[in-house]
């Protein structure tokens, strides 16, 4: 063990004295500051808690709580911090100021992190879209940016030349649905897609009602 760092492990058998599982509960980085503490209570629940001192004399912890159980090892069954998160960079739209007066051009959203915007294309049979998604908590995302053609009235699709992706827009006056129809595993992670349905939102440019254009 080297001289600058010192650790506490706790280890875990089966039934049959087998090892099942293991982790460092405690540890030391001669960081000033720094302190942590490990309890096990009579259901052999193992809470573990760090805490650090900012340059501010603001006290902050992170508690984790983590159970045995023989075939899954030890599995974490609470967190809890009073450390900030990182901050939701902002998502950036690359077709945001592009014209919209094509009846399906506008805003389109689950919420402000599952967006579609659609823009007016070269013509009235194509239009310019970004689309942003987020699922599963934020660990699976996908962005893509593309020329879709309509192929039936309120249907188009876009189709990658460069890969196999491919996906189907079907819009009604209120919203887009998508569905992924070819291979967009370039453009997203690995288990989510580009479907879903997504709500269209009021223009900020809409005219206010009572006037006409």
């Amino acid at each position: 063990m080297a001289k600058e760092r010192r650790a506490l492990y706790i280890l875990c058998f089966d039934k049959k004295n087998r090892f099942a599982a293991g982790r460092p509960i405690l540890y030391s980085d001669n960081e000033t500051g720094v302190t942590g503490k490990a309890d096990m209570d009579s259901k052999y629940t193992l809470t573990l808690l760090h805490q650090r001192r900012a340059a501010d004399g603001q006290i902050y912890y992170h508690r984790d709580a983590y159970v045995f159980a023989e075939g899954t090892g030890l599995s974490l069954i609470f967190t809890e911090s009073n450390e900030g998160k990182p901050k939701t960079p902002a998502i950036y739209n690359p077709i945001d100021t592009l014209p919209r007066k094509h009846r399906y051009s506008g805003d389109y959203a689950q919420d402000k992190r599952n967006i579609v915007c659609v823009r007016d294309g070269r013509d009235a049979s194509r239009f310019i879209f970004f689309v942003h998604f987020e699922k599963e908590e934020g660990t699976c995302k996908g962005e893509l940016k593309g020329e879709a053609k309509f192929i039936s009235p309120g249907v188009a699709r876009f189709r990658s030349y460069s890969d196999p992706c491919a996906i189907e827009f079907t819009f009604i006056p209120e919203g887009v649905s998508l569905k992924e129809i070819g291979g967009c595993g370039v453009h997203r992670d690995i288990k989510c897609y580009f479907e879903g349905y997504f709500e269209r939102r009021k223009s900020p440019h809409a005219a206010p009602k009572g006037h006409r254009h």
